[in-house]
Protein backbone atom coordinates (compact mmCIF):
# COMPACT_ATOMS: atom_id res chain seq x y z
CA UNK A 1 0.00 0.00 0.00
CA UNK A 2 2.91 2.38 0.68
CA UNK A 3 4.17 2.52 -2.96
CA UNK A 4 0.93 4.26 -3.89
CA UNK A 5 1.42 7.09 -1.38
CA UNK A 6 3.77 9.14 -3.62
CA UNK A 7 1.34 8.74 -6.51
CA UNK A 8 -1.55 9.92 -4.33
CA UNK A 9 0.45 12.92 -3.13
CA UNK A 10 1.43 13.81 -6.70
CA UNK A 11 -2.18 13.55 -7.86
CA UNK A 12 -3.36 15.72 -4.99
CA UNK A 13 -0.75 18.37 -5.83
CA UNK A 14 -1.64 18.29 -9.50
CA UNK A 15 -5.35 18.62 -8.72
CA UNK A 16 -4.73 21.56 -6.40
CA UNK A 17 -2.55 23.30 -8.98
CA UNK A 18 -5.07 22.84 -11.78
CA UNK A 19 -7.90 24.03 -9.55
CA UNK A 20 -6.07 27.31 -9.00
CA UNK A 21 -5.45 27.84 -12.71
CA UNK A 22 -8.79 26.47 -13.80
CA UNK A 23 -11.08 29.55 -13.64
CA UNK A 24 -8.92 31.53 -16.04
CA UNK A 25 -8.37 28.63 -18.43
CA UNK A 26 -11.90 27.27 -18.36
CA UNK A 27 -13.46 29.75 -20.83
CA UNK A 28 -10.66 29.17 -23.33
CA UNK A 29 -11.35 25.45 -23.21
CA UNK A 30 -15.14 25.59 -23.01
CA UNK A 31 -15.39 28.25 -25.71
CA UNK A 32 -12.83 26.74 -28.09
CA UNK A 33 -15.31 26.42 -30.97
CA UNK A 34 -16.63 29.94 -30.43
CA UNK A 35 -13.11 31.36 -30.23
CA UNK A 36 -12.18 29.63 -33.46
CA UNK A 37 -15.35 30.88 -35.15
CA UNK A 38 -15.63 34.46 -33.83
CA UNK A 39 -12.11 35.30 -32.59
CA UNK A 40 -9.55 33.48 -34.75
CA UNK A 41 -6.90 36.17 -34.14
CA UNK A 42 -7.54 36.44 -30.39
CA UNK A 43 -4.53 37.34 -28.22
CA UNK A 44 -4.68 36.07 -24.61
CA UNK A 45 -4.77 38.59 -21.79
CA UNK A 46 -6.14 42.05 -21.29
CA UNK A 47 -9.77 40.98 -21.62
CA UNK A 48 -9.46 40.50 -25.38
CA UNK A 49 -11.38 37.23 -25.34
CA UNK A 50 -14.35 38.71 -23.52
CA UNK A 51 -14.32 41.76 -25.80
CA UNK A 52 -14.40 39.51 -28.83
CA UNK A 53 -17.12 37.17 -27.56
CA UNK A 54 -19.40 39.88 -26.12
CA UNK A 55 -21.12 40.81 -29.42
CA UNK A 56 -21.85 37.10 -29.97
CA UNK A 57 -23.41 36.37 -26.55
CA UNK A 58 -26.63 35.05 -28.05
CA UNK A 59 -24.66 32.63 -30.24
CA UNK A 60 -22.50 31.11 -27.47
CA UNK A 61 -23.05 27.56 -26.28
CA UNK A 62 -24.39 26.99 -22.77
CA UNK A 63 -21.05 25.37 -21.88
CA UNK A 64 -19.16 28.46 -22.96
CA UNK A 65 -21.58 30.83 -21.23
CA UNK A 66 -21.40 28.81 -18.00
CA UNK A 67 -17.60 28.81 -18.08
CA UNK A 68 -17.50 32.57 -18.58
CA UNK A 69 -19.91 33.10 -15.68
CA UNK A 70 -17.89 30.76 -13.44
CA UNK A 71 -14.63 32.53 -14.29
CA UNK A 72 -16.24 35.91 -13.66
CA UNK A 73 -17.58 34.72 -10.28
CA UNK A 74 -14.18 33.29 -9.31
CA UNK A 75 -12.46 36.54 -10.27
CA UNK A 76 -14.97 38.53 -8.20
CA UNK A 77 -14.52 36.16 -5.27
CA UNK A 78 -10.72 36.55 -5.41
CA UNK A 79 -11.09 40.30 -5.64
CA UNK A 80 -13.33 40.39 -2.57
CA UNK A 81 -11.02 38.07 -0.62
CA UNK A 82 -7.97 40.24 -1.31
CA UNK A 83 -7.71 43.14 1.12
CA UNK A 84 -7.48 46.55 -0.56
CA UNK A 85 -3.99 47.95 -0.92
CA UNK A 86 -3.02 50.40 1.77
CA UNK A 87 -3.15 53.90 0.43
CA UNK A 88 -0.84 56.59 1.67
CA UNK A 89 -2.55 59.53 3.27
CA UNK A 90 -2.24 62.60 1.12
CA UNK A 91 -0.72 65.59 2.87
CA UNK A 92 -3.34 68.14 3.73
CA UNK A 93 -2.46 71.70 3.59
Amino acid sequence: MRPFLPVAVALAALTATSAVAEPAARPRLACAAEIQKFCPDFQPGGGHLMQCLKPHRSELSTTCTSAIQAARAARLERKQATPPAATAAAPQG
